[in-house]
């Protein structure tokens, strides 16, 4: 579970800053696909790691 936790923090730092190198650029139309596709990315991540929080619980009291 700590694993899941650690390889969504390195990729939404990962994502973060090409995001911030993008945005550096003086392309909007990068700039804007580039927040609109992060903002989506956070709230996909967000929710998946909800799910599978509230299924491991889940089993791990199935098994008890």
């Amino acid at each position: 579970m700590i694993f899941c936790v650690l390889l969504n923090a390195a990729a939404d730092i990962g994502v973060g800053y090409l995001l911030i190198v993008h945005a550096s650029r003086e392309n909007e139309f990068w700039s804007l696909t580039l927040v609109i596709l992060f903002t989506i990315y956070s709230a996909g991540t967000t929710f998946a790691r909800r799910w599978y929080m509230r299924n491991a619980e889940t089993l791990v009291e199935i098994a008890s």
